[in-house]
């Protein structure tokens, strides 16, 4: 029976869209502790190996499958759901899932850790997947499996946008696959191992517009809306810098991100203002990194930073200081050195 369990798992895990980022091999033993020592490597779901009984209609039939939480010396705690619930790890197909999924990794694979994928932004994936879900004060709920845009990581936790709640949340890494996606980049191609804030930036941007974020050194983060008057003077220059820029280098982007009021109105900014440069979506401002909530309250509010989205240079807050114009000067005088 359990020859017949091990290869119709082993049939499951090569599906397209499964635990593991190599092909199926032969499963290794894997014990309780080293899981917990090692929660990143728990597999996502296990299977109920018996029936758990709950009254009132809430009975777990064996076979179901469960939504992997967590573990620990209590229990393996799982959900359903509908409710979560501790068991003991020997009640599910835990151990044999995750010898499994461990026996798929590469020797470097298996060795990322959590501290060192914290540690690496090439590693750190643009989404990342919540083990459980979520309930807010307004009724709203973020259910468990959900996929969130990766903001920015904050020591060990990571923040996170939900577009259908509309907020910005802040949760554990050990709370999401953040090391199983980590673990893919790791396996996946050397191009896709760049910073995490220009894949972040990347993948927010609307088709309609040009990118050469894949090439660029130096990112001009542009913020400013349709009826800023001070962006309405810098725009012109903006754009005129740009295409002479573009003609002699091509290792820049500059990438606008709306402070309009609505769609309504950033439709019609875009109109107006016909950027040619590479322009972040109106409903994923806050899922491009942290470029949207970088400090600044005078618009226009222009950041010079690199692909990892250090700073290079910036206007002044309150516009006391460096401008939008010194900025892109920087650019300039950076481009000029550089090439």
């Amino acid at each position: 029976m359990l020859t017949i369990l091990v290869l119709a798992l082993l049939l499951q895990i090569s599906e397209p869209n499964d635990d593991s980022p190599n092909p199926p091999a032969e499963p290794v033993e894997v014990e309780v502790g080293e899981l917990i020592d090692r929660p990143d490597l728990l597999p996502r779901e296990v299977t109920a190996r018996k029936q758990f009984r709950f009254g009132g209609g809430d009975d777990i039939a064996e076979g179901a499958t469960l939504r992997v939480v967590g573990l620990n010396a209590e229990g393996l705690t799982v959900d359903t759901g509908r409710f979560l619930f501790v068991c003991k790890p020997e009640e599910t197909d835990l151990l044999e899932r995750a010898g499994i999924y461990i026996a798929t990794l590469t020797p470097e694979q298996r060795a990322l850790t959590l501290d060192a994928a914290l540690r690496d932004s090439t590693l750190w994936p643009t989404a990342v997947a919540l083990a459980s879900g979520m309930e807010f004060s307004n009724g709203a709920r973020i259910e468990p499996g959900t996929e969130l845009p990766l903001r920015a990581v904050q020591g060990s936790e990571l923040e996170l946008y939900s577009a259908s709640v509309g907020t910005i949340l802040t949760v554990a890494a050990t709370d999401t696959d953040f090391v199983r996606r980590g673990r893919e980049l790791l396996h996946g191609d050397e191009a896709d191992r760049r910073p995490h804030f220009v894949r972040s930036v990347e993948s927010t941007l609307s088709t309609d517009a040009p990118s050469d974020l894949a090439d660029a050194d130096y990112i001009l983060l542009y913020r400013g809306s349709g009826d800023c008057s001070r962006c309405g003077r810098f725009s012109p220059k903006l754009k005129r810098a740009y295409g002479k820029l573009k003609d002699r280098y091509g290792n820049f982007e500059v990438v606008f991100l709306s402070e309009d009021r609505s769609p309504a109105a950033f439709e019609r900014h875009m109109r107006e203002r016909d950027y040619p440069f590479a322009i972040v979506e109106y409903d994923k401002l806050y899922a491009a990194a942290d470029a949207r909530t970088r400090e600044g309250r005078l618009m226009p509010i222009v950041y010079l930073v690199r692909p990892d989205g250090s700073v290079i240079d910036r206007t002044h807050p309150d516009g006391r200081g460096r401008s939008a114009e010194d900025v892109l000067k920087t650019l300039e005088e950076s481009l000029s050195s550089r090439n």
